[in-house]
């Protein structure tokens, strides 16, 4: 009687299900909302313990009010032209990779060509210095054998999901990865900071350690499965697909 969606935006959350009194229809229900961009959204859904009970649905979504268009910038990421879109003042990747503030990816300082592995390489707060496997640069400090992420979450909002976001990845990567709360000796640390004003349910995050304080943050609604996704960001992790882009 449970159910797991998710959509091709890479949000997924677990849903229960009942049949309603015509016995032909199925009611679900989310814990939280499926965020839905204008235009055409793929969500898959699949039932719990039978691997064969699955099926693809398309929701068509037009807003009653127009939104304003997104502002489309383009840069160059480990040699390949990209395009990104700019929002709350951040230059935002493939919908949630943070490449650094706006206004310095627009520089050409930031767009220079600096020959290092082949790779382009851009200014500290971008996703393409994490991670350089060759330097520490983009890289989690190591201690007694394990990567020490400290972490804080100031503001408290979205506080549940965090906590076991945070508990379900020190769990599965028990001796490899751990997420620590930051103490005051520590300079380059993940604060999680959501915006309570924001329901979209989408989020986002640097890519690597980007040196001192960076953020996972973006709506409220942000699921635990997503914060997830958004620390394997941090983490130092692209998406799937973005190897073919990249050329990696």
């Amino acid at each position: 009687m449970r159910v797991l969606w998710k959509s091709n935006r890479g949000f997924s959350d677990l849903a229960t299900v009942r049949l309603a009194d015509d016995r032909r229809t199925v009611l679900w229900n989310s814990a939280s909302p499926v965020p839905l961009r204008p235009g055409v959204n793929h969500v898959r859904i699949k039932a719990l313990g039978q691997s064969a009970a699955a099926i693809f649905v398309n929701i068509f979504y037009t807003p009653q009010t127009t939104a304003p268009p997104l502002a489309l910038r383009t840069t160059v990421l480990h040699g390949k032209e990209i395009t990104y879109e700019v929002r709350d003042g951040l230059a935002i990747y493939q919908g949630d990779m943070i490449l650094g503030k706006a206004a310095d990816v627009a520089t050409s300082a930031f767009a220079s060509r600096l020959a290092v592995n082949n790779s382009q390489v851009a200014r500290p707060q971008s996703v393409t210095i994490g991670p350089n496997l060759l330097s520490s640069t983009g890289l989690w400090p190591v201690v007694n054998g394990v990567v020490r992420v400290p972490y804080t979450n100031p503001t408290l909002v979205n506080a549940t999901n965090v906590n076991v976001a945070i508990a379900e990845s020190n769990t599965q990567l028990a001796g490899i990865v751990q997420w620590v709360p930051a103490t005051a000796s520590d300079f380059n640390l993940v604060e999680f900071n959501f915006d309570p004003s924001n329901s979209s349910g989408s989020c986002e995050s640097s890519v690597g350690m980007i040196g001192g304080t960076q953020t996972i943050g973006g709506s409220y609604a942000c699921v635990t499965s997503t914060i997830l996704h958004e620390m394997g960001h941090a983490l130092g992790l692209y998406h799937e697909h973005q190897f073919a882009v990249l050329g990696k």
